[in-house]
């Protein structure tokens, strides 16, 4: 049903991903061009470059540290080079410049070559372009775009199958390169999904035979290699040493589709029947489909019982507790080139040191065997209890130098939400101030409930206050408006007045739990605390009998 619906709307779907990669080619164009009209037109170089302000280690605080080294460096480099007459003139940073001048570029293309694409899925009649260009069949065949469309569901059954009941089939492949359209997929609930039972995967030098170029050859033996380079091999034609890369609309190389021939699995076992007697006792063992090898280290609960079982050199696989193991099933066998703890471990490759301190025991496991047809249940099972969680948003915090955690929205784990280029740093630097810390909040209690001697009263059902306060107010002042609430005094109930609100009654809290804070002498109806050098008499004002309070303290005045 979801394969019907998008079909239905597949047309919509290319033109507007056309549409969306046009608008972004154009912004992507704007940007370059506002990029190159705004960057300078001539740069000095050598110590003269300029450079980024950041930390102590950034190159121009290690030029600023030793800046006649840097002039000696500069003229020892110009100077190094004989054939470099004194009166060469130099480049900013340092070259000599070419003799005779050299022509001016044109500028350069702001368009980037468009990928060739023979399709246009965009435009009409893209189906029948497609099949034409990558089938090389016409749309009208219908039995062609049901074979594939059979094989891509296939495929698609293939994948759940893996993850859900495991491997369907070792020899099962999607046999084209490229894949039908949604509004192919009609009747695919008839469509059998059935695979071969009974298959083995490739062993691990017939895996790297059939997926290793003839370059890579190096790693396989030499009987082995010469397959992939003898022009009388029977399976040459598997690893070519041209072919096409098909871009599909992409537009590089690596992003295409590698027009590469199919590996027959009948034809290259053949061939390999011939070179397996070549192929040394080593070389056999390392081609064969071992068991999986469990280690465990000393603080294991496992790890005495896998000692024990070498103790007592039992032959026979024995099963694996459970409760030893967070309810894990399998069975145990000895290993016969089993690392043990306290033994010095080997090492495969001659240009490594050996392991002197180990204590690691390494035992065969083999998972618990089922009938081929037994089905898992993708379901959690009764009685299952989920672990409690290891890692917290705290655990994040102590490992990413204090950045705090954030949970990951769609499937980009970078996602950026805001951006802001250097011009607006430049703005927000100017008008916020530097000494404002992070956050909004402070452990001082706010300025007291007068302003240059008026009272203000909150606000109350009845009453229109803000003509009032607006006429006392100062002309430079006009444009506050009224002050905040926690400006204004606290009408007392006393005097006949509309109980408190319930954010006067916050307010009330709030300035109790000041209080501990707040200066205890308080000079003038303004309540700022005095001043300790008291220096108000510089600046013309009277040191007695002031009717109104002083301004606050602030960093813009020097008063040494």
């Amino acid at each position: 049903m979801i394969m019907l619906a998008v079909g239905e709307v597949e047309d919509s779907i290319f033109k507007k991903r056309k549409d969306d990669e046009d608008s972004f080619r154009r912004r992507q164009k704007e940007k370059r061009k506002r990029m190159k009209r705004d960057q300078p037109a001539f740069t000095p170089g050598g110590i003269l470059t300029p450079h980024a302000l950041s930390s102590r280690n950034s190159p121009v605080s290690q030029v600023a540290s030793n800046v006649r080294q840097a002039a000696y460096e500069m003229r020892m480099q110009n100077n190094s080079s004989p054939s470099v007459s004194p009166n060469t003139s130099f480049t900013s940073d340092g070259s000599p410049s070419p003799l005779g001048g050299i022509k001016r570029k044109a500028d350069d293309s702001d368009s980037e070559p468009e990928p060739e694409d023979n399709v246009r899925l965009w435009e009409a009649g893209w189906k029948q372009r497609y099949y034409k260009n990558k089938f090389d069949v016409d749309a009208a065949d219908e039995k062609f775009r049901r074979k594939v469309v059979q094989s891509y569901v296939e495929g698609l059954c293939w994948v759940l199958r893996y993850y859900y009941q495991g491997c369907a089939s070792w020899k099962w492949y999607y046999p084209f390169h490229y894949a039908p359209f949604a509004s192919d997929f009609e009747g695919i609930a008839d469509m059998s999904s059935d695979f071969e039972k009974g298959t083995k995967p490739f062993k691990p030098l017939e895996q790297l035979m059939g997926v290793f170029p003839a370059a890579s050859g190096n790693f396989l033996p030499p009987s082995w290699r010469k397959l992939m380079s003898d022009p009388d091999s029977s399976i040459i034609d598997f690893y070519p040493e041209d072919f096409a890369i098909d871009l599909n609309g992409k537009k590089y190389a690596w992003q295409g589709v590698a027009l590469l021939p199919f590996v027959d699995e009948r034809r290259l076992r053949a061939a390999l029947e011939e070179v397996y007697p070549d192929l040394t006792s080593e070389e056999t063992k390392r081609n064969s489909l071992g068991s999986d090898v469990l280690f465990v280290g000393k603080y294991h609960p496992l790890y005495d019982f896998i000692v024990e079982l070498y103790q007592t050199g039992s032959t026979e696989p024995v099963d694996l507790p459970p409760e030893l193991c967070h309810g894990i099933q399998g069975k145990f066998s000895l290993d016969e080139e089993a690392i043990l703890p306290d033994q010095i471990v080997c090492s495969p490759v001659p240009m490594l040191r050996d392991l002197t301190q180990n204590t690691a025991v390494g035992i065969n496991f083999k998972d618990p065997q089922f009938a081929e047809d037994y089905i898992f249940k993708a379901a959690i099972l009764p009685g299952a209890r989920k672990p409690a969680p290891v890692l917290k948003p705290s655990d994040w915090e102590k490992s990413s130098n204090g950045r705090q955690w954030k949970p990951q929205l769609g499937f980009n784990r970078d996602r950026r939400p805001v951006h802001l280029d250097q011009a607006a740093f430049r703005t927000l630097g100017h008008v916020m101030p530097r000494g404002s810390g992070t956050g909004v909040y402070s452990n001082t209690a706010p300025p007291p409930m007068t302003y240059q001697g008026n009272i203000y009263r909150p606000l109350l059902r009845g009453q229109a206050q803000i003509p009032k306060l607006m006429s006392n107010m100062r002309p430079q002042d006009s444009w506050r408006g009224p002050p905040p609430l926690f400006q204004q005094q606290r009408f007392d109930r006393s005097v006949g007045a509309e109980p408190l609100l319930p954010w006067n009654r916050m307010l009330q809290n709030q300035n109790a739990a000041f209080q501990p804070n707040q200066y205890q002498m308080l000079a003038g109806p303004g309540g700022y605390p005095p001043r300790r050098d008291d220096r108000g008499g510089r600046q013309g004002y009277p040191r007695e009998g002031r009717k109104y309070p002083l301004p606050p303290p602030s960093g813009r005045y020097s008063w040494n």
